[in-house]
């Protein structure tokens, strides 16, 4: 997913968090190890990132709850969904942190459980959309905020599914930034995530929520792009002028 991001935005700086995998019953491949992942998480934040990718989801399983012998701490009594949801959505270092995780599918959707960190306040869920920039049949609009692409992305015709679109989705954001900061635009942090939703939802289709990456990026004319061009076509997009970013004054009015 690293890889898909760098060829968004070859500026990016990227920190890696590698999970633990583990055997699991008869399963014939290692899962990942859940109650690592709010460690991920935290290490993350500890980083100061300022935008988080997560190719994954995961339930609140029964089995990982606390035994029912008394605990030697608190800490025991956290499940690592209820630690994550904790750290993402009251955390004041993830406050400013702009999140995307891939939403469920129609396969886990059946439960109606909550599913981490999709169903995380502060995160943005992202679905995957097929080469006619519709949703993949998977997908589950309700519980999915965006949708981007997932198909031609990383190997021929192949679908990359709700990980893929996710990490395109990041690095969209990622070059967003850059280009503002090139341009000598800071986003300021406590706004960046409504930015980009408000981005997002700007270019998205109104019946599918497919991020249209073509309004962005098409431009009308033969000059060579760069960062305050672009810069501009964003800001011309949202109907905001350079003052209210550097003020912050179309926060208020966004929300």
């Amino acid at each position: 997913m690293a890889s898909i991001i760098a060829s968004i935005c070859p500026f990016v700086e990227i920190h890696v968090a590698k999970i633990d995998c583990r055997k699991q019953g008869y399963l014939p491949n290692p899962v990942f190890d859940v109650r690592k992942l709010p460690d991920a998480i935290e290490w993350a934040l500890d980083n100061d990132i300022e935008i988080m990718s997560t190719s994954w989801i995961f339930r609140d399983h029964v089995e990982l709850q606390a035994p029912s012998a008394k605990p030697k701490d608190t800490s025991e009594l956290q499940t690592p969904a209820s630690k994550l949801k904790r750290l993402i959505d009251n955390d004041e270092r993830s406050a400013t942190v702009v999140i995307y995780s891939a939403a469920r599918d129609k396969e886990n959707d059946a439960d109606k459980s909550e599913y981490y960190p999709a169903d995380c306040t502060r995160a943005q869920s992202i679905g995957a959309a097929n080469i006619h920039n519709s949703p993949q049949r998977y997908v589950v609009p309700k519980a999915t905020d965006f949708i981007f692409p997932s198909q031609n992305v990383v190997d021929g015709d192949a679908d990359g599914g709700n990980s893929v679109a996710t990490a395109v989705a990041a690095g969209v954001a990622a070059l967003v930034l850059h280009c503002f900061r090139e341009d000598n635009l800071e986003l300021k942090p406590a706004v960046r995530r409504s930015f980009m939703e408000k981005l997002f939802r700007d270019l998205a289709e109104p019946n599918t929520k497919y991020v249209n990456l073509e309004k962005l990026f098409s431009r009308s004319d033969s000059e060579p792009a760069n960062p305050h061009r672009f810069v501009e076509s964003v800001l011309a997009k949202l109907s905001l002028e350079r003052s209210q970013v550097e003020s912050g004054r179309w926060f208020s009015h966004a929300r």
